[in-house]
């Protein structure tokens, strides 16, 4: 089981800690897709990396019971996507990250890590390979520094762009989640081994669906976005399952 943290503020890795609110920002905070959904189940809203995002629902304790016994769905648009692409992608992602991109087949994921040149951590993040592109998935917190960094390192036939604004995520997770998204998509979810990704359809909208450490992930642009989190409240009051509760994704 995953572990999320349920508050709105995250140690980084200097021992400093975010501190996700507005005095901070200096333009007014992004609302993901879902927002309304928030609203609407009560959720209390912070700001944090520049999304205004829910920390708590009817309580954190609540909260953490129900996705180890039932499920849970987070909420986790304001992670950072980059797509990179291009004849030297791969090159570039060797010299850029830790691990060794060249293993992963198509539709796997990788942990890995950047480095500054003396060794210190840029940030951690996941490296999926895809048949014509990379798409890495970095903290929320980090995405201009992250892009940055490796836009200064670009070289040869690399496209890096940004795409953190035009991605939606989500995350569902805990003992009956895959119970609960096999009504809504076509992928045979049992499939999906550990740290890979498939290609399919939720509610009838083709997105990737990711399996990392136990939880189920679904990309889709964020003008889909609210199709999937209207459509995951329906099938919670018509299921006859256990309640699937919202829950703050900031990690």
């Amino acid at each position: 089981m995953s572990f999320y943290f349920l508050s709105g503020v995250a140690p980084d890795r200097t021992g400093e800690y975010f501190k996700p609110f507005k005095e901070l920002s200096m333009s007014e905070p992004k609302k993901t897709p879902f927002y309304q959904i928030h609203l609407e189940n009560k959720a209390k809203i912070v700001e944090f990396a520049g999304y205004w995002m829910p920390i708590q629902f009817k309580g954190i304790m609540e909260e953490h019971r129900k996705v180890r016994s039932s499920v849970g769905l987070f909420d986790i648009t304001h992670m950072g996507e980059f797509e990179v692409k291009g004849k030297d992608a791969l090159a570039f992602l060797q010299k850029m990250t830790t691990n060794d991109v060249s293993k992963l087949f198509d539709y796997q994921v990788q942990y890995s890590c950047m480095c500054y040149e003396n060794g210190g951590i840029v940030d951690d993040l996941l490296v999926y390979r895809l048949p014509d592109r990379f798409l890495l998935v970095v903290n929320a917190s980090n995405i201009e520094k992250d892009f940055n960094w490796l836009k200064g390192h670009l070289f040869g036939d690399v496209k890096l762009e940004n795409l953190s604004d035009q991605i939606a995520l989500l995350a569902i997770q805990g003992p009956v989640a895959e119970k609960v998204m096999a009504k809504l998509t076509d992928v045979d979810l049992k499939k999906i081994k550990y740290y890979w990704a498939a290609k399919g359809k939720v509610v009838g909208k083709e997105i990737q669906v990711i399996q990392v450490r136990m939880v189920l992930s679904f990309i889709c642009q964020t003008n889909m976005a609210n199709i999937f989190g209207v459509r995951l409240c329906k099938l919670e009051k018509n299921s006859g399952l256990s309640r699937l509760v919202w829950v703050p994704g900031i990690p």
